[in-house]
């Protein structure tokens, strides 16, 4: 009998903490079109509610309130961090699997672990996608594409 095999897209990657110890495997396919929407809907997302909250700061920093003004503006302040933290936790267990975010970031919940896995994440996914669309491009078009992009 003849055989087929077929060969999975999915990338498998190590994550390791700062000391290099092992905390688990991060196991997604870049090629499945509904990852690639859900993944760039988390980018804008989490965009927005950053600027959002970077719009509250600056606000916060230039009223003169009294100290009590003050604190309930640094209050909306850290809600609204808070909200930010929850809803990327989500989402990423959404997007990765349950769990993936406890595996992930630590209980401190630092946006620079945030930041770090969506800038360490991009070139695997980007990757596979320009491997994928690369074949359906034709040389022209690619050459031309490759001239903008400089």
């Amino acid at each position: 009998m003849d055989s087929l095999q077929i060969k999975s897209s999915k990338k498998r990657i190590q994550i390791t903490d700062e000391n290099g110890d092992e905390k688990g495997v991060l196991e997604f396919n870049p090629s499945e079109v509904s990852f690639i929407e859900k993944y760039q809907d988390l980018l804008i997302n989490f965009t927005e509610k950053s600027g959002e909250i970077d719009e509250l700061r600056q606000s916060t920093e230039l009223a003169e309130s009294n100290s009590e003004e003050i604190r309930e503006q640094s209050k909306i302040i850290f809600d609204a961090v808070g909200e930010l933290y929850d809803f990327f936790e989500k989402e990423i267990d959404t997007l990765f699997g349950d769990g993936v975010s406890s595996m992930l970031f630590s209980k401190e919940r630092d946006i620079n672990e945030y930041t770090q896995f969506l800038e360490g994440i991009a070139p695997f996914i980007q990757g596979e996608r320009a491997k994928k669309t690369a074949k359906y491009e034709s040389p022209r078009v690619s050459k031309k594409a490759k001239a903008r992009r400089k």
